[in-house]
């Protein structure tokens, strides 16, 4: 697949194209990203890329249940807390955040595009919380029917009810492939999954050989706490950037892995589209 992030996305349609799915009633797919540090084996782009595949993916799945999409050029200017310490990581402020996002929805609909479908990789408590209080304001105040996506284990930590109007939550355990397929070990940021994902998408970008010889980090309770903590506090305890198992790389299995994430991810937007959405209850 090619690794352009602006590929198959409105960056590469004339105006004319774009306002002709305005008036075919396209909804359109937003993936928002940040820019971070991924390890000593990873580009910084690692969750841009993510989004941008899955973006695609989704895209031809809506096209088969009949619903017509456009993918926006990817955003990825974002919050990063944890990898804050190291160079890489881009970090912009919390009305930053949501003054683009209300500027990029305003945009949109004034092209005809108020149902967006917004989604994400990065797991930043922080951004997450922005992105979606962005999407609040934006609906109430330039009339965007735009949705966040969120997975339900977010959802549940976050302490959502699922009852809020501008977003939508993918029920617990859609994907049937487990993350343990990947790994044994724990695995939350440039480890066997993300190593994986563009190992198989973007291999030109892996330094495949020093993945390998990098070994599986295993925290302790206090770790946990730096790493949630930031800054310096989670340097200390990844000093490589990695948490996780990138010498468990499996590319194979990446792509059933986000062909499922598409799949449910797309099911998702179609049922709310043609009205038949449930928000899972969120124990």
């Amino acid at each position: 697949m090619n690794c352009s992030i602006l590929e198959d996305t409105m960056a590469t349609m004339t105006w004319g194209e774009i306002e002709q799915h305005g008036q075919d009633g396209a909804v359109v797919l937003w993936t928002i990203s940040v820019l971070e540090e991924h390890g000593p084996h990873l580009p910084i782009a690692v969750d841009v890329y993510y989004g941008c595949v899955l973006g695609r993916k989704i895209k031809e799945q809506l096209a088969q249940c009949g619903v017509l999409a456009l993918i926006a050029p990817p955003y990825y200017w974002g919050i990063n807390n944890v990898t804050a310490a190291f160079p890489g990581s881009f970090s912009v402020r919390q009305d930053t955040l949501k003054a683009a996002l209300y500027d990029t929805l305003a945009s949109l609909k004034r092209w005809g595009f108020d149902r967006v479908f917004m989604f994400e990789s990065h797991g930043d408590v922080n951004h997450r919380r922005t992105v979606l209080d962005g999407i609040a304001e934006a609906r109430v105040g330039c009339g965007t029917r735009a949705m966040g996506i969120v997975p339900y284990r977010y959802a549940r930590y976050a302490g959502l009810t699922g009852k809020e109007e501008h977003l939508l939550i993918l029920p617990q355990d859609t994907n049937p492939i487990p993350l343990t397929e990947f790994t044994p070990h724990q695995d939350i940021h440039a480890g066997a999954l993300e190593t994986s994902f563009m190992q198989r998408y973007c291999p030109e970008q892996v330094d495949v050989e020093k993945a390998r010889h990098l070994s599986s980090t295993m925290f302790r309770p206090a770790d946990w706490k730096k790493w949630a903590s930031g800054w310096a506090d989670a340097r200390a305890v990844v000093p490589q950037g990695y948490n996780g198992d990138p010498a468990s790389i499996k590319p194979e299995l990446a792509e059933a892995f986000f062909d499922e994430e598409a799949r449910s991810t797309a099911q998702l937007i179609a049922s709310y589209l043609d009205g038949t959405y449930k928000a899972p209850v969120i124990e």
